[in-house]
């Protein structure tokens, strides 16, 4: 799939994930995955993608500190960052836009949002 920047999946639920590389590939995407916000950051400094779908609650390292800590780390080069949930309190909403997350999209994921989402910030 050369030419089309990876995107990084970072979740813990197999079931979930399955169903996002699919959507992803059939888009044209080469995915990278990885089961838990600690693996995700290690991913995200060695591969570079433009775009991280960010499941919020995960073991080892939730979301929010794995994005935290690659924005930290990569800061102006840091990939777009979108944050996945099935569940958002406010709070945690203004904590996403904190963090710097681009935006939130809900699971279960529609295809139309996500096709929507890789548009906007892969070309």
């Amino acid at each position: 799939m050369s030419g089309v920047p990876p995107i990084l999946v970072v979740e813990d639920n197999g079931a979930n994930l399955l169903v996002v590389r699919l959507m992803l590939r059939k888009l044209g995407h080469e995915v990278i995955e990885a089961p838990n916000g600690r693996i995700g950051v290690e991913l995200a400094l060695l591969h570079r993608p433009r775009l991280v779908l960010m499941d919020l609650r995960m073991p080892e390292m939730d979301g929010i500190s794995a994005a935290a800590e690659i924005r930290e780390i990569l800061g102006a080069d840091s990939p777009v960052l979108v944050a996945v949930t099935a569940t958002i309190t406010p709070e945690q909403q203004a904590e996403c836009a904190e963090t710097g997350f681009a935006e939130v999209i809900a699971k279960p994921i529609n295809f139309s949002a996500l096709s929507e989402i890789v548009t906007r910030y892969t070309g």
